[in-house]
């Protein structure tokens, strides 16, 4: 086989790869990532619940969670799984694609930063300090940050083009030269930042669960003790905790496919390539990709894994079980 040959063979093997990963999992994704919005959307909604200032963090992450699967999973499923993309055709919807990619990718981690924070104040040992978490502050944060995010990334909306690939097609992208670069900056910072700034918000509250118990140890509970000094941890705010470790590491690991692509096309964007040095670097990118759309998809099961009572719940809903009337919650 020639050398021209067999560049063809690997340049079409690398293809069907990318395709049938959005082909086949594509779908999938859909469907277990709705089912899993669907289920948190099925857990928060209890009264006992709804009033907790985390609930409003968690409904505010699914919701975004939700946006994400429709606005730019599907497109992307679409495009590269079965060759049909209206964004490379028309220029509102290549914008309004870009844009939603970008803002719910930024809303969704930044309401898991606002839960891990959450968590950090609830079992602080300064009494001032756990006060912050409440209702009232939680609507502040996730309204004036879903506002700053909206604005932030408003620049997709105008720098955003059709960009020729050929004779007779178009793909939808960001406009070539300064902007691309700022881009490529802005999503490798981003893929740093937020989780290291969920990791030293999660590292800061297992310091404070800590204190709490070291100083419970020292301190005898009695009739005398001033309650203001430390916090006890209820058995719900344990399990929420765990809940947000969970959320934590689902998206460290499959961030860092993406995470690594960017690195490595930062010190290679100067490299000269051959094709299917170029199409391996695109299957990267978009395997990358997949990983991101995944863990968005599979938040909706932490809770699944955390709490028994929410199993027992789903399990009567599925086998159509008549259901005690109780307050559910995550402390079982």
């Amino acid at each position: 086989m020639s050398t021209s040959d067999s560049s063809t063979a690997r340049l079409a093997f690398l293809k069907s790869i990318e395709t049938n990963l959005y082909r086949i999992g594509g779908p999938l994704l859909i469907i277990f990532g709705t089912i899993g919005c669907l289920i948190t959307l099925f857990i928060f909604k209890e009264k006992n619940l709804r009033k907790h200032p985390c609930t409003i963090y968690f409904l505010a992450f699914n919701c975004s969670n939700f946006a994400l699967i429709y606005s730019s999973l599907l497109a992307v499923m679409l495009e590269l799984g079965f060759n049909i993309n209206p964004s490379a055709y028309s220029l509102v919807c290549c914008r309004l694609r870009l844009y939603t990619l970008l803002l719910f990718d930024c809303l969704s981690s930044f309401y898991l930063i606002l839960i891990s924070m959450d968590r950090m104040l609830v079992t602080s040992i300064n009494a001032t300090t756990r006060r912050r978490s409440s209702r009232t502050f939680a609507y502040k944060c996730v309204i004036i940050g879903t506002i700053f995010w909206v604005l932030f990334n408003s620049h997709a909306l105008f720098l955003t083009e059709r960009i020729r690939i050929s004779a007779t097609a178009f793909t939808c992208y960001f406009r070539p030269g300064s902007y691309v670069t700022f881009i490529a900056f802005y999503s490798l910072t981003k893929s740093i930042l937020m989780p290291l700034c969920m990791i030293t918000f999660g590292i800061q509250t297992i310091r404070n669960i800590r204190s709490i118990r070291r100083i419970n140890i020292l301190h005898t509970i009695t009739a005398s003790t001033n309650t203001n000094t430390f916090a006890i941890l209820s058995s719900r705010d344990s399990k929420l905790i765990r809940t947000v470790w969970i959320h934590i590491c689902i998206y460290v690991v499959f961030s860092l496919t993406m995470t690594s692509f960017l690195l490595y096309d930062q010190f290679t964007q100067y490299r000269i390539k051959d094709n299917v040095q170029k199409q391996a670097d695109l299957l990267w990118r978009y395997v990358g990709t997949f990983g991101i759309y995944m863990r968005y998809c599979l938040c909706g099961y932490v809770n699944l894994l955390v709490s028994d009572t929410v199993r027992q719940r789903i399990r009567n809903c599925f086998f159509w079980k008549p259901i005690i009337i109780q307050p559910m919650s995550l402390t079982r």
